[in-house]
């Protein structure tokens, strides 16, 4: 049983909300939505390290997540219903892409597999030849970026030799002298 009539496209299955729309994910690269996408390309690697690990070691401690990245051909077309007839259409899309870039705020990309959250516009590659002058073809390589959250404080340094003496200073409450009733002379060096 298809969730589609015969003939429909997908596209317009959703125009028409015939498809429940948290199924249907749109691509798109920071909320731009191109007119055709190419190709996805996904990269996901684990650095492990190159020196040997003891046997019976953690084996995550020897090994981080790489941030994500992930390589979007797509199109747009002066001719597409979003160009509304401007001959300059794709040379906004490009700038627009461009000032992507160069705000260097993080975004989010929906591809066809999944989703990313907190990517960057690493690189940008269009070529424009005589066949393409009207359309923009562009290759976007994002890259993650992971945020971690951080505090600071203050150790006394392992160090220190006497860091009673040396060390920083700590409030310990109020410390009072009380009189004694004997006197150990011995103690004292007499």
């Amino acid at each position: 049983m298809s969730l589609i009539p015969v003939g429909i496209s997908v596209g317009l299955a959703a125009a028409l909300e015939l498809l429940n729309p948290v199924l249907f994910r749109q691509r798109n690269i920071g909320g731009f939505i191109a007119d055709v996408t190419v190709e996805e390309i996904h990269f996901d690697a684990l650095e492990i390290t190159r020196h040997p690990v003891e046997q019976g070691a953690a084996i995550t401690d020897h090994s981080y997540q790489q941030p994500s990245t992930v390589v979007v051909r797509a199109g747009w077309s002066n001719s597409s219903p979003q160009a509304f007839g401007s001959p300059d259409y794709v040379n906004e899309v490009y700038q627009q892409f461009l000032d992507l870039q160069a705000s260097r705020q993080p975004f989010d990309i929906v591809t066809g597999k999944r989703s990313y959250s907190n990517m960057l516009l690493s690189r940008i590659q269009v070529r424009t030849d005589e066949k393409t002058e009207d359309a923009l073809m562009m290759e976007c390589e994002c890259r993650q970026v992971v945020l971690v959250s951080t505090q600071t404080v203050t150790v006394p340094d392992a160090s220190m030799k006497s860091p009673e003496v040396t060390g920083g200073t700590v409030n310990r409450g109020i410390i009072t002298i009380r009189p004694t009733s004997t006197f150990n002379s011995s103690a004292a060096g007499l």
